[in-house]
């Protein structure tokens, strides 16, 4: 055989619901939005707030990612795993989130919180998505595609490499999309 796959990428996603989690998610948010204290970085309208401290959260997505990572991975020796970021967004109607990648860490992730029912799509792109190769419009199979997407759902945690460019596509409902976005770095122990 003359093939051979090689640069696999994987995300990981999981579901669980703590309604102490969640509550304390909004209540955070909510403490941010009445100072009016955000930051901008890839988000095009919206609300993003600078990094949370709250250690129930930081304590519960840490765990849980340790927990996915560790049962879909084999691992090599004993890891330490830390949160370097933690933060909430809330996107409106048309709000977005541009192309980006996180620098500094070895996972990303996403806790969505509540969705909207469409749009809002999480998207990934290998890091040559634009190239002009354009392979997944000649071949019928998905190993040229240079794109992933996922609807967000409630209560869905998605994990993926830091380095997977992805963006948020605007949504056009009238209800708020609310997301626990952070990075976690991994170390041998």
């Amino acid at each position: 055989m003359a093939k051979k796959n090689i640069f696999v990428q994987s995300i990981l996603h999981d579901y669980f619901f703590d309604e102490q989690f969640n509550n304390e998610i909004k209540k955070e948010l909510e403490n941010y939005e009445s100072d009016n204290t955000r930051v901008i970085k890839s988000n095009v309208g919206g609300f993003q707030t600078p990094n949370v401290n709250n250690d129930y959260i930081k304590n519960k997505i840490l765990l849980e990612s340790k927990n996915l990572i560790t049962k879909e991975y084999k691992l090599k020796s004993k890891l330490i795993f830390s949160l370097t970021g933690i933060w909430i967004n809330k996107n409106k109607k048309n709000d977005f989130n541009t192309p980006h990648v996180h620098i500094k860490s070895n996972f990303s992730g996403i806790y969505f919180l509540e969705t909207t029912k469409q749009n809002g799509t999480l998207q990934f792109y290998v890091n040559d998505a634009f190239s002009f190769a354009y392979n997944d419009n000649l071949f019928d199979t998905n190993e040229f595609n240079p794109s992933f997407f996922i609807e967000p759902k409630n209560n869905t945690l998605i994990l993926f490499p830091s380095n997977l460019i992805h963006f948020v596509m605007p949504h056009y409902e009238n209800n708020d999309r609310i997301s626990l976005a952070f990075n976690i770095d991994i170390d041998h122990g």
